[in-house]
């Protein structure tokens, strides 16, 4: 059992990982607590957090909890993430781009998603053995 200091600091950390909104049930499995502590902990972090006016609020939004920027700075925020350039790509594109590579190279002997090809290429998803 965790003191409600400590508690409240597992909940923020949790909702920051998550990457989408967090419930409260959740939450209370996780912490193996009653949903009633959950929530009277979600409103006491909240009120602490978002009275303070930093440029995060949390709140509570699709059933979940989620940080998010305050709307006054999101012209400030779209500027950033404008600069920055862009290369998030897919498991499904990044798995393309692989065989395309092995193909290319002259290493292609097999398919990479055969779960009996020799090939270094595995994808946790594709490969049941260890």
């Amino acid at each position: 059992m965790q003191s409600s200091a400590e508690r409240a600091g597992i909940i923020e950390a949790l909702i920051f990982v998550s990457e989408e909104p967090i419930s409260a049930k959740t939450i209370a499995e996780l912490l193996r607590e009653e949903r009633s502590v959950i929530d009277e902990a979600l409103a006491e972090l909240s009120k602490e957090f978002n009275g303070r006016n930093g440029g995060l609020q949390l709140r509570e939004v699709a059933g979940g909890w989620q940080f998010a920027t305050r709307p006054e700075y999101h012209e400030h925020v779209r500027a950033f993430l404008r600069s920055r350039p862009s290369a998030k790509l897919s498991i499904a594109s990044l798995e393309t781009l692989a065989v395309i590579a092995l193909q290319t190279t002259g290493h292609g002997a097999g398919d990479p998603r055969d779960r009996e090809s020799n090939l270094p290429l595995r994808s946790r998803r594709y490969s049941t053995r260890s």
